[in-house]
């Protein structure tokens, strides 16, 4: 029955997208029921602060306000829903926001299908992708992430109607025109990742070009050329890693793998760029690209034009987003250091990861189903690779043409998302810090499908081993099972695994209100010390008030996770004493302090002057 729907082509699709918007509908009902709406964290509360400016000022900019510097129209769309609904901001970010989930999941089952224009493995894939963690946790909260997703998904199933459905170029920029106003407001969303984005573009013009010249039986670069450039390469990284920095010392497995990726990256850098040159320099001829592969020339053509926008949204709509520039700077700044600087401790964002969560590399083991959807992924890129090399002389597409993009799509993700690891392993906690949480979704979108092409080829062949067939349909479901439980942990930061707690109680949202109600204003102007609250051993509380009271009043109540600050105040819960039991932090003495607020589950204590740190 199985293999039945699988290879039914002509099914309806109308069951299999009912079965994937069922399935994001019971995610999104789990991470509302699970703290019942009551979920904060670090972006979502300052996304939050930005939103409610532009909706108290009308203005995209508010002169000194929070604003979201890599664009405006998640808070646009927002304070747009705040109007037509009735409701305040923060209870649109709150419920009305993780439903748009439901839109993201049918636009990806649209375009799978039309890769796979098979409902089944569409609805295979889309599944899929609403299991890694990743995807779950930025996709339902209250962030930009969402939309980013939903119009990467539009811009690709535009591009790939325009190659498959029609050969006439007028036709072609019809929907160039469509693609570039959806590349125009995901610039407007996030004009990172819609940079990031023409650069995977450009990328996969590249892979796709070569494909073509592989498909026709042409030699790319002739392996003397190859083995040259091999040579050069490791010459390059022993003189720059080696002999720039000769005191390297090895300690631990930890430096050792740190080194290892160091000299793995150098090498991997110079051999892939002196490989691009030589091949270029052998005959690369413009005619002769565009005649062998005219989608390839079609994506290059669509993505040089596309970095007119991220201009347009940087320099002339919208000037906060020129702080991308320097991000971008520093990110190259960091790369390079940490390929040519000595070899050190691993230390600061890694760390936080590591530390957020109760069993040791716990998030490595959250990890385990994205290492088998990407390496499920390469081994279904190498079949295609096998099969396009079989194909009829002079045909880049022996398979079906959705299948194709997977092809091209896959490698460029999979480059960028190397480089923000490399970013990462800087140690960096900064404002562009663990991109990978940011770029794995994005090379999900495309190691899904890959990854379950994979699967299908792997259980086509098995189908004539009855016994092992079976066995491996029940390792399959249990394995789904399994992943959809790891995703939901990783996913909600489920607070039995994780430290990094998200959530807050009524009560606490209670206390923080009547913080917010009864002290002083004060104005940063005149140089009044502003109170201290002390609220538990991270800034959970912190992000509760950030995100529920900041935009209402400028009554300033900070929070600090610190027992050496000179806090006013004391804010005590049993959430708070079981945090900090899990940090192995000692709560602060409150035999001194008195109580001033108390509603049987949280007491708020003020400490006198001479009793403060």
């Amino acid at each position: 029955m199985m293999n039945q729907a699988i290879n039914k082509k002509t099914s309806s699709a109308l069951p299999a997208l009912l079965f994937v918007i069922g399935f994001r509908i019971l995610i999104i009902l789990y991470w509302l029921a699970r703290y019942g709406g009551n979920w904060s964290e670090d972006d979502a509360a300052r996304t939050t602060s930005t939103i409610d400016a532009v909706f108290t000022t009308g203005q995209l900019v508010p002169k000194e306000s929070a604003l979201y510097p890599n664009g405006f129209l998640y808070q646009v769309l927002v304070t747009v829903l705040a109007q037509f609904t009735g409701l305040s901001v923060v209870d649109v970010q709150r419920w009305v926001v993780p439903i748009m989930g439901i839109t993201l999941t049918i636009v990806g089952f649209v375009f799978y299908l039309h890769i796979f224009r098979n409902p089944v493995l569409a609805a295979i894939t889309t599944t899929a992708l609403n299991l890694q963690g990743d995807f779950i946790y930025t996709t339902l909260r209250s962030s930009h992430e969402k939309v980013d997703f939903l119009l990467i998904f539009v811009s690709l199933l535009v591009l790939m109607i325009s190659v498959q459905w029609f050969e006439s170029w007028r036709q072609r920029v019809a929907l160039a025109g469509v693609y570039y106003l959806v590349i125009l407001a995901e610039n407007t969303n996030n004009v990172f990742f819609a940079s990031t984005f023409t650069v995977t573009l450009i990328l996969s013009f590249l892979f796709w070009y070569g494909l073509t010249r592989y498909a026709d039986r042409k030699v790319i670069v002739g392996w003397g050329w190859v083995i040259g450039v091999a040579v050069f390469a490791l010459l390059v990284t022993f003189i720059v890693v080696v002999l720039t920095y000769p005191n390297d010392t090895v300690t631990t497995f930890d430096t050792l793998v740190r080194l290892l990726v160091r000299w793995a990256s150098v090498f991997f850098a110079c051999f892939i760029a002196s490989l691009l040159i030589v091949f270029f320099a052998q005959g690369l001829r413009w005619r002769e690209t565009m005649k062998e592969a005219s989608g390839a020339s079609w994506l290059l053509y669509v993505a040089i034009v596309s970095i007119v926008f991220v201009f347009i949204v940087i320099f002339v709509w919208y000037p906060p987003a020129r702080g991308v520039v320097n991000v971008t700077g520093d990110l190259t700044e960091r790369i390079r250091l940490f390929l040519v600087s000595p070899i050190s401790e691993p230390s600061g964002l890694l760390q936080v990861v590591s530390a957020a969560w109760v069993f040791p590399n716990a998030w490595l083991w959250l990890r385990i189903y994205d290492i088998l959807i990407l390496l499920m992924a390469m081994a279904g890129w190498l079949h295609m690779i096998l099969r396009l090399r079989q194909a009829p002389r002079g045909s880049i597409l022996p398979m079906d043409k959705g299948t194709s993009w997977l092809l091209v799509l896959l490698p460029a993700f999979a480059f960028q998302n190397f480089i923000f690891v490399l970013s990462d392993l800087t140690g960096s906690i900064s404002e562009i810090n663990n991109l990978q949480i940011r770029l794995i979704p994005f090379t999900a979108l495309v190691a899904a499908p890959v990854a379950v092409y994979a699967l299908m080829r792997f259980l086509r062949w098995l189908r004539a081993r009855v016994r092992f067939y079976r066995l491996v349909s029940v390792g399959l479901v249990i394995g789904a099972m399994l992943a959809l439980a790891m995703g939901l942990i990783k996913g909600t930061s489920e607070p039995l695994l994780s430290n990094n707690w998200s959530f807050y109680t009524p009560a606490e949202f209670a206390g923080v209100a009547w913080f917010n109600q009864t002290m002083p204003q004060f104005d940063f102007g005149v140089g009044r010390r502003t109170p201290l609250v002390w609220a538990g051993p991270d800034f959970r509380i912190g992000r509760l008030w950030r995100e529920q009271f900041l935009g209402s009043s400028r009554n300033i109540v900070p929070i600090t996770s610190s027992l050496d600050a000179s806090y006013t105040y004391i804010l005590v819960s049993p959430t708070v004493r079981i945090l900090s039991e899990r940090y192995s932090q000692p709560m602060p003495d409150l035999r001194g302090p008195d109580v001033i607020y108390d509603n049987d589950t949280v007491q708020i204590y003020y400490q006198p002057p001479e009793n403060r740190p």
